[in-house]
C-alpha cells in the first residue's frame, strides 16, 4: 500500500512537472536564442527572443539581465535600466547585475547613482577587481582623483595584471600631476596589452606635460599605428610637432584631425597656436572662434584668441 501511495505520488509531481516543462522549455529555448543572436551582434533579434523568453517567464531575473546587456550595446540605457531593475528586484544579491547597473547609470551621466550600484557590487563581492576598476573611474569622472586612485589601487591588490586598472591609475595620476609615477602605470598597462591607442595617447599627452616632445611623439604615433583616426592621438601630435618648431606638419596633422572630426574643439585651438606660430594671427583668431563656438569654456582656445588679437594690434 505504501508503495503505491509513493507511485501515485511521484505520477502526480510528474504530471505538474510536465504542465510547467513546456512554459520553462520554451522560455529556455528563447533566451538561449537570444543568447546566440546576441554572439552573432544580431542585437535587435535577440531582444525580441528575450522578450518571448520574458512573455513565458517574467521572473526569470537572468532574461532580464540579458535583455539589459544587448540593450547596452544597443545604447539603448533608459530601457537597459529599466531591464536591469527588473533582474535586481528579482535577485538583489546579483553583483554582476549591480555593476552592469553601474555602467549603465554611468552611460546616464548619472554618477551618483551609478557609484552607488558599483558599492552595492562591492559589498556583495569585494574582491571583484572590475568593479573597482569602474568605481574608480566613477569617482575620476566626479573630480574624486584620490579617492578614484584608491580604488584602482584596490583593484591591483586583487589582480596585480589587471590592464584597465593600470592606465586608468595612469590617467587619475596625470591628472593629479604625478607624471613621473603616470609613466610608470601607462608603461605597465601596455606591458599587458601593447595595442591600446587610449594608453599610448594618455601616455603621449604626459610626455606633453613633461615637456618631452620626442618621446611623446613616439607615443602618439604608436597610438596612430593601431588606429590612424584616432584624433586624440593626431591632436598630441600636432602639438609635440609645434612645439619642436615643425609647423607645417603640425599644420597637416592638426588639419587631419579636424577632417576626422570637425567638432574637436581642442583641435582647433592647437591649430590656432600653429597658426599663431607662423605668424597667420587672422586665421588663429578664425580657429580658435571655432573651438570656442563648440567649447566656449576652452582655455587653451580664449589664450591663443587673445595672444593673436595682441599681435594684430601691436
Amino acid at each position: 500500500m505504501r508503495l503505491s501511495f509513493t507511485i501515485i505520488l511521484l505520477l502526480v509531481a510528474a504530471t505538474l512537472m510536465a504542465g510547467c516543462t513546456t512554459s520553462d522549455s520554451e522560455a529556455v529555448a528563447w533566451n538561449d536564442k537570444g543568447l546566440a543572436l546576441y554572439e552573432q551582434g544580431k542585437y535587435i533579434e535577440s531582444v525580441e527572443a528575450y522578450n518571448q523568453a520574458l512573455k513565458l517567464n517574467p521572473n526569470n531575473a537572468s532574461v532580464w539581465r540579458n535583455k539589459g546587456k544587448v540593450l547596452i550595446d544597443l545604447k539603448n540605457f533608459n530601457e537597459s535600466l529599466m531591464a536591469y531593475n527588473q533582474a535586481l528586484k528579482l535577485n538583489p544579491d546579483n553583483a554582476d547585475a549591480w555593476m552592469d547597473k553601474g555602467l549603465v547609470l554611468f552611460n546616464l551621466k548619472n554618477y551618483n547613482e551609478s557609484l552607488e550600484a558599483y558599492n552595492q557590487t562591492l559589498i556583495i563581492d569585494p574582491e571583484n577587481a572590475r568593479a573597482w576598476v569602474d568605481k574608480g573611474a566613477v569617482l575620476a569622472w566626479q573630480g574624486k582623483h584620490n579617492e578614484s586612485l584608491e580604488a584602482y589601487n584596490q583593484a591591483l591588490k586583487l589582480n596585480p595584471d589587471n590592464a584597465d586598472a593600470w592606465g586608468n591609475k595612469g590617467w587619475t595620476l596625470a591628472l593629479l600631476e604625478n607624471y613621473n609615477e603616470s609613466i610608470k602605470a601607462y608603461t605597465r598597462s601596455l606591458e599587458l596589452v601593447p595595442n591600446n591607442t587610449y594608453r599610448w595617447g594618455g601616455m603621449g599627452y604626459v610626455f606633453l606635460k613633461q615637456e618631452k616632445y620626442d618621446d611623446a611623439l613616439v607615443a602618439s604615433n604608436q597610438a596612430l599605428k593601431i588606429n590612424p583616426n584616432d584624433t586624440y592621438a593626431l591632436n598630441n601630435k600636432a602639438y609635440a610637432l609645434q612645439k619642436q618648431g615643425n609647423y607645417d606638419d603640425a599644420l597637416v596633422v592638426s588639419d587631419l584631425a579636424l577632417k576626422i572630426d570637425p567638432d574637436y574643439a581642442d583641435a582647433w585651438a592647437t591649430k590656432g597656436s600653429i597658426l599663431n606660430n607662423q605668424g597667420k594671427y587672422s586665421e588663429a583668431i578664425a580657429a580658435c572662434d571655432h573651438a570656442l563656438k563648440i567649447d566656449p569654456e576652452n582655455d587653451d582656445a580664449k589664450k591663443e584668441r587673445d595672444i593673436a588679437q595682441s599681435k594684430l594690434k601691436s
